[in-house]
């Protein structure tokens, strides 16, 4: 496991990108859906800050996906460092090195509808 830790979750979206492509964060509506992504980023709705912090487990291949399957796809990281962090990344932003090029990216939850447990698995693309 690459980092487990907590944190309040303002606006209840965390977001997921590749450092430095300046791209367009994905629009997220949690009761449609508890995860959007493009090429570069990928949003996940969970609990509100004002209500409870979230576990965010932050893996790699060989590492356990545990909860709910909500995603998987694919994550262009050409400089190869994503990063965890809140929506507008005041609150908290975490960077972690992946494999440069095109990663892939699983997504699950403990509960797609209000997520308290977080789990991101990155393996080659």
């Amino acid at each position: 496991m690459l980092d487990i830790f907590r944190v309040s979750v303002p606006w209840g979206v965390v977001r997921v990108e590749s450092t430095g492509t300046g791209g367009d964060i994905p629009e997220i509506d949690p009761v449609v859906s508890p995860v959007e992504a493009n090429e570069t980023c990928v949003v996940a709705g969970v609990v509100h800050g004002d209500i409870d912090e979230v576990e965010i487990s932050v893996g790699h291949e060989g590492d356990s996906l545990e909860g709910v399957r909500v995603y998987e796809g694919l994550l262009s990281c050409p400089n190869g460092e994503v990063e965890v962090a809140d929506l507008v990344g005041e609150d908290f932003c975490r960077k972690f090195s992946v494999q440069p090029g095109v990663v892939r990216l699983e997504v699950a939850m403990d509960d797609p509808e209000e997520a308290q447990k977080l789990f991101l698995r990155f393996t080659q693309g």
